[in-house]
């Protein structure tokens, strides 16, 4: 009985080395918040960091500009409605992204899906980010030189004599639909 207690006990101490190397470490995540004195950026841009990890390891890259402090300003004449992060690349086996949405943040909600070649973060909800309006990027546990292509939708107040584009849309789209209806029909009727 103790033979096969000392066997145990040495099986696992054999294989801790093994199992210590499948437990995950920091999952990566990227949080958006508030600041201020910023660098412009417009609705895309280039995010990076040399480290992997910002601000506190490494400043941020933005189009090729070094920003220490991670904090940037809506340089549009539209509010940011949202945040978009398209990341081109695989996470390690067991990790998963993670956003974070600090109180006072200029989003509430985060979403994150997978695409082809890697993952997206989108931060939605919550005021925004006003036309010369500041917020600030944290990344953490990404990989050394990762990249994030970053894409804002906007909403900028209406011009009373123009529609607004999702009305000029909606009409655009009935207008399809009854072209596709005024086909199958005229196809049916052959």
């Amino acid at each position: 009985m103790r033979s096969l207690s000392l066997l145990t006990v040495g099986i696992l101490l054999l294989s801790a080395p093994a199992w210590a190397d499948q437990v995950p470490g920091n999952d990566p995540r990227i949080i958006i918040g508030s600041g201020s004195g910023s660098l412009p950026v417009g609705f895309t841009f280039l995010f990076g960091s040399a480290s992997g990890s910002s601000p506190a390891t490494s400043p941020c890259v933005v189009n090729g500009i070094s920003e220490p402090d991670c904090v940037f300003q809506n340089s549009t004449n539209s509010t940011f409605t949202s945040l978009s992060f398209d990341i081109d690349e695989v996470l390690p086996p067991g990790s998963m992204l993670n956003c974070g949405i600090p109180v006072g943040g200029p989003f509430s909600t985060c979403s994150i899906g997978a695409d082809s070649d890697g993952f997206f973060a989108t931060f939605t909800g919550g005021p925004g980010v006003s036309p010369a309006g500041d917020f600030s990027i944290t990344v953490d546990g990404w990989n050394p030189d990762s990249d994030f292509g970053v894409g804002a939708n906007g909403m900028s107040p209406p011009d009373p004599g123009t529609p607004e584009p999702g009305t000029i849309t909606l009409l655009l789209m009935g207008i399809g639909a009854l072209a596709l209806a005024a086909r199958r029909k005229a196809v049916r009727a052959l």
